[in-house]
């Protein structure tokens, strides 16, 4: 008898299916013990194995050179492959799988191989094994049901072990805060000794800045002017710093010193009149931007007073450069009209001249003849 173990009411008596002593086993429907299962259609071939009965009654397995081959056990053994067209005497209780041990590999997952048999040399011998396990299954029943007050018993032994653990989780937070409050108290006293060692520092900077400051006032030169700024003239007193600082910003680009009789040109540049007295008759345009002057130049009393406020220090400037400041604007004074009138002359011939352009341009717009000059018209 073949009894299936997938489904224990699926039964083959090979004796019965005998022809000449021999019994095929496969998925053709040819054969007398025909296996086949949906989930797995090609797992075994179409004369997987052969069951021969041998001389003394006995029966064998041979596999038929399958694919997937033929595996047999016995006595709770694994199952071992058999080589092919080699028989296996079978015996009573004797597991035999067709198409791979007791798990196979379908659709790329382990599932349970649905053809695993056990032989059985009668009937009756089949009954009795079916009997056994029915018992066996009981005895594991009751077993079982008997052994579950011994669980109630073992659990107050496991509840202690939790407790201590959770006891012990209790004390391991109380030591993480313990050890974060002592970073923390750590990273203040590291913040607070650095601070102390800034400020420290920064006094004795403060002292040695002091020390230069002294010694820069007794070597320092008392003349200050736009061309000859210098770091240590500062720490002189506040009228040199201030001189100092604003030098470079009050100086007329053209001679490079301080600005005297300062006027503004349409494009924003200061400079001194002086200097544009002989500037713009040369060029009409800015020294600095080279942008076209669109008037007269503007005089800037308010920078002029500020000028003279920083230079009427003692220490601002040396007295040959006062003297030769009062020069300088003397001479301003004395050409001043002068020098005003020619700038206004200067524009108006300018302006002449623009619009002269500007009618003969629109004079040969219209097609006429262009308009007299001013100047002949005059003649």
């Amino acid at each position: 008898m073949l009894c299936s173990l997938k489904s224990p009411t699926s039964q083959f008596d090979l004796l019965g299916l005998a022809v000449d002593g021999v019994v095929s086993a496969g998925r053709e429907t040819s054969t007398a013990v025909r296996l086949d299962c949906p989930e797995v259609p090609f797992l075994l071939s179409r004369r997987h194995a052969l069951f021969t009965v041998q001389p003394d009654g006995s029966m064998a397995v041979m596999d038929c050179n399958s694919t997937n081959g033929t595996y047999c056990s016995r006595a709770n053994q694994p199952l071992r492959k058999l080589p092919p067209c080699t028989p296996w005497i079978l015996e009573d209780g004797d597991v035999i799988g067709f198409g791979g041990p007791d798990t196979i590999i379908a659709r790329r997952t382990q599932v349970a191989n649905p053809f695993l048999f056990k032989f059985y040399s009668s009937q009756e011998a089949a009954d009795a094994a079916a009997e056994e396990d029915s018992l066996g299954a009981q005895e594991d029943h009751i077993m079982s049901s008997a052994e579950l007050p011994v669980q109630e018993e073992v659990q107050p032994v496991l509840r202690e072990p939790l407790a201590e653990r959770q006891e012990s989780g209790v004390l391991g937070r109380k030591r993480l805060g313990r050890s974060l409050e002592g970073g923390k108290l750590r990273q203040q006293q590291a913040s607070q000794l650095a601070s102390r060692n800034h400020t420290s520092t920064t006094a004795n900077n403060t002292l040695t800045n002091s020390n230069k400051g002294l010694e820069g006032k007794e070597n320092a030169s008392t003349e200050v002017g736009p061309a000859s700024c210098s770091g240590q003239g500062r720490a002189n007193n506040t009228s040199t710093g201030v001189a100092e600082l604003l030098g470079n910003h009050l100086a007329c680009p053209i001679c490079h010193e301080w600005l005297l009789a300062s006027h503004t040109l349409s494009c924003g540049h200061m400079f001194c009149g002086l200097c544009l007295a002989s500037w713009l008759p040369q060029k009409q345009s800015c020294p600095t931007c080279r942008k076209a002057i669109a008037g007269i130049p503007v005089r800037c009393f308010m920078v002029d007073n500020a000028i003279s406020d920083l230079l009427g220090v003692e220490s601002a400037a040396s007295p040959s450069s006062k003297q030769e400041r009062k020069r300088k604007q003397a001479h301003w004074e004395g050409v001043q009209g002068q020098v005003t009138q020619d700038w206004a002359l200067a524009l108006k011939r300018r302006q002449e001249r623009a619009l002269e352009t500007a009618s003969r341009h629109r004079a040969l717009l219209a097609g006429t003849a262009a308009p007299p000059n001013a100047h002949n018209s005059h003649a």
